[in-house]
């Protein structure tokens, strides 16, 4: 493991200098150090780093999380992350394969499947809330403990309370929640003393300023333009279409909620191609749950 002070240290790189070690066959240490700077700050949109930044990514970790809040938040990136996969792979001259194909859209649609798109709005707007309150979701999440072990990781079992299998969730989202206070006078629960629990609002500031930066540099990265990946949904636009019956395939082992919601959210323009090229176990999922009036004609 790389020591944190090691990393601030480290020379800074240009993207061209980031270019060159990676084409190389094997890195020195002092420039895999560099290359684990440059993309911390790349990352989380700085010109320095600080001891403070290293040691808050944690290993890479809260990476994971806000790139699994930012695909949650906006579905749409996904299949960006989707479409920049395989243009690392084409750059390299590597064959593309299902186990390729990054799985940020299968989870999202598992999240969305637990409704955790409106839980994570009233979350923003404020909202506190208690056991009582989590209860819906936590029985949602239990229906699904088999597919949400498999894809989120977390296992569920009698043993944990519904506050922990939700707070657990939110936390792979980079969301941290504190308990605000007891309270004994919960609406429909008056005189039963309760945990009351809010969003922590020092770490979700960080959380929202390392998105908001992230959302400036796409959006100056969709002005100039990025001819490399347009080449690769041109050129190669069939593994977006692969992609994506890759993720309907994978999904069925999640059950056809999350199949449904995984077709539901792709782009409108690509539901009729990729239906039409889908396994017949994923079609008739789809055609049962959505009814065949609602589809895509192909």
């Amino acid at each position: 493991m790389m020591d944190a002070e090691d990393i601030v240290a480290a020379e800074d790189l240009t993207y061209s200098e980031v270019l060159q070690i990676e084409q190389k066959e094997a890195s020195s240490p002092e420039e895999a150090i560099a290359l684990t700077k440059y993309y911390l700050k790349d990352f989380y949109g700085l010109d320095s780093l600080s001891l403070e930044d290293v040691l808050w990514d944690n290993n890479g970790r809260r990476r994971q999380e806000l790139v699994a809040l930012e695909v949650q938040l906006e579905p749409a990136l996904a299949i960006d992350r989707v479409v920049k996969h395989l243009d690392k792979q084409l750059t390299w001259n590597k064959g593309v394969c299902p186990w390729d194909i990054p799985t940020l859209k299968l989870k999202q649609a598992l999240r969305q499947a637990l409704d955790f798109d409106t839980l994570i709005a009233q979350i923003q707007e404020g909202w506190e809330w208690t056991s009582y309150d989590l209860k819906p979701y936590a029985m949602k999440a239990r229906s699904l403990s088999e597919q949400i072990r498999v894809a989120l990781r977390f296992s569920i079992h009698d043993g944990v309370s519904d506050v922990q299998i939700i707070h657990e969730l939110l936390l792979q989202l980079g969301i941290k929640v504190m308990q605000a206070r007891w309270s004994q006078f919960v609406p429909g629960h008056e005189g039963e003393k309760l945990r009351v629990y809010q969003l922590d609002q020092e770490h979700w500031q960080r959380v929202t300023a390392v998105l908001a930066r992230r959302k400036v540099k796409r959006s100056g990265s969709k002005e100039t333009g990025s001819p490399r990946s347009f080449d690769v949904v041109s050129s190669a636009g069939d593994l977006l279409i692969a992609a994506q019956v890759e993720l309907l395939t994978e999904a069925i082992g999640y059950g056809a909620e999350t199949v449904l919601a995984l077709f539901q959210g792709l782009d409108e323009q690509l539901r009729a191609e990729t239906l039409a090229r889908s396994p017949e176990e994923v079609r008739s999922v789809i055609q049962q749950g959505l009814g065949t009036e609602s589809l895509p004609l192909f």
